[in-house]
């Protein structure tokens, strides 16, 4: 783990001041934010595999060093987005070279690039575990699994979620949303397959209807529940702001 902190903190920090230092100084590399977003993802990740080291956290670690060093270019705590929001379309590629908004502009298109990839491999992971689920159900609606899944639900994750957030700002709604809601549990079919992989068969067959049971309860659950108390939350986010305006005095 330490390892791929060091190589994501290392590839993501020089490989922002490379791409920023070639479009500034020499207009090369414009462009070509997609290619540069997926060749920084897979070239962090094997080399950390090479290293034998954790290739998810790597390129997470790459993903923040290159938003610090957006922040320590531009010097603000702004959104790359907000930074950008009077450049127009055709001014774009100007804006790629100018020193002031080079950072943000590969900081915002990275990240964009990054959401679409992750949508896309989102809904590959869903195909491949309904496929699974769909010849192991009956192995799913034992008590045991079942019985797993409500208390990872209930008590595991919240008190995970609260424990990690106590001395945090936020308040108690902000603390209740987070440990309902997330961290949702897809990243778990990644780490069963490694089980299957490596751990014994009896293991592997033992944990996997749990597992399963436990990501398909989320998929339903918290996929049902998370617009209506995202909604509620909104709501209550709006009637304080507005209390708060109106008792300020004039």
């Amino acid at each position: 783990m330490a390892g791929a902190v060091a190589i994501g903190w290392l590839m993501g920090t020089l490989g922002e001041r490379l791409i920023a230092m070639l479009r500034i100084r020499y207009g090369n590399a414009l462009g070509l934010d997609e290619f540069l977003a997926l060749g920084l993802m897979a070239l962090c990740y094997g080399a950390t595999l090479l290293a034998h080291g954790y290739g998810f956290l790597a390129v997470f670690c790459a993903g923040v060093a290159l938003r610090q060093q957006e922040l320590r270019a531009t010097g603000s705590a702004r959104k790359p987005r907000d930074a950008l929001q009077e450049v127009t379309l055709a001014e774009q590629e100007q804006s790629e070279q100018d020193p002031r908004l080079a950072h943000a502009q590969l900081a915002e298109s990275m990240m964009a690039t990054s959401v679409g990839m992750e949508r896309f491999a989102e809904l590959a992971l869903m195909l491949i575990i309904g496929c699974v689920v769909s010849a192991h159900w009956r192995e799913l609606l034992g008590w045991t699994p079942l019985l797993v899944a409500a208390v990872l639900f209930v008590v595991v994750r919240p008190a995970s979620v609260m424990l990690a957030l106590a001395g945090s700002t936020l308040d108690w709604r902000q603390r209740g949303l987070a440990s309902w809601l997330g961290i949702r549990g897809v990243g778990t079919f990644y780490y069963l397959l490694l089980g299957v992989e490596q751990a014994p068969d009896g293991v592997a067959r033992a944990l996997a209807p749990l597992l399963l049971a436990t990501i398909v309860a989320s998929v339903l659950v918290h996929g049902i529940s998370a617009s209506p108390l995202m909604g509620w939350y909104a709501t209550r986010l709006s009637a304080r702001t507005r209390r708060g305006k109106t008792s300020r005095p004039t």
